[in-house]
């Protein structure tokens, strides 16, 4: 199967929309969301709910999910975003991981470790799953791991044109009042490993110049989407997205690209 992180069409052109971003000196989102500054004040106490994976593919057919330490990476990077929106004082108070590939491709497949002493196991001694590869007690039960997914999905596909209204996530209201509502910050990322020697044998670099064939082929690659919204009215304040292609995701990579898409935020 071809090791890829699935997106919609939406996400895909949200992706070609942060990339031109990114290579510029102006801020996209605040020219999308040019309210949100006068909201910031409004805002109250807020949670950062994320979903976090990175997979490693091998030289063969196989991706590995480090359960584990997704976790510890995803715990490590909800302090890190926590710390850097409480120093632009957006009071975040909780922090939940909610998931960990909860909007992948469910015809993705991965062998997973779930202890340090897995990481000693053939490949073919690991167990195969499909995502989600994890997610947190509260939406284990089927209504809300659905809820939970549709609000995500909304999310990436949501669209706001410039000079018109904020997009209303409908699945944020029922979503807020199980779990607690109020602002919420939703943290999406996604990566995967390429080896090296697999992307040079695989990938012809003309074929690189066009995000379809890009999102076909095997090669390293990250994204982080971040986005604000009001629980109580499912109003969305502001969303931003980096994506990028190649070299290792790492953690210094993703503290990295962490620090720059709330960087941005006024």
């Amino acid at each position: 199967m071809p090791h890829v992180i699935a997106f919609s069409r939406a996400a895909r052109t949200l992706v070609i929309a942060a990339v031109l971003a990114g290579a510029g000196c102006t801020n996209a989102s605040l020219t999308l969301y040019p309210e949100f500054p006068a909201q910031k004040g409004s805002l109250g106490n807020s949670m950062l709910m994320a979903d976090y994976v990175v997979l490693d593919a091998t030289m063969g057919d196989t991706n590995i999910v480090d359960i584990a330490g997704n976790k510890q990476m995803a715990v490590m990077l909800m302090d890190e975003v926590s710390d850097l929106l409480n120093e632009k004082r957006y009071h975040v108070e909780n922090r939940l991981l909610s998931s960990m590939g909860l909007l992948m491709n469910k015809n993705t497949t991965a062998r997973v470790m779930h202890t340090m002493e897995d990481q000693d196991l053939d490949e073919d001694q690991l167990a195969l799953k499909t995502p989600p590869f994890y997610v947190y007690r509260v939406f284990e039960r089927d209504t809300l791991k659905q809820l939970l997914a549709a609000f995500y999905l909304a999310l990436i596909n949501s669209s706001k044109a410039e000079g018109g209204p904020n997009p209303v996530i409908a699945e944020a209201v029922p979503l807020g009042k199980t779990i607690g509502g109020g602002t919420w910050f939703v943290l999406l990322t996604g990566g995967i490993n390429i080896p090296v020697g697999k992307e040079l044998g695989m990938i012809n670099p003309a074929e690189t110049m066009t995000l379809e064939k890009v999102g076909t082929h095997p090669i390293t690659q990250v994204t982080m989407m971040l986005f604000v919204l009001n629980t109580e009215t499912g109003e969305l304040l502001w969303s931003d997205m980096r994506h990028e292609v190649g070299g290792t995701v790492h953690k210094e990579r993703i503290m990295r690209i962490a620090g720059k898409i709330v960087g941005f935020l006024p």
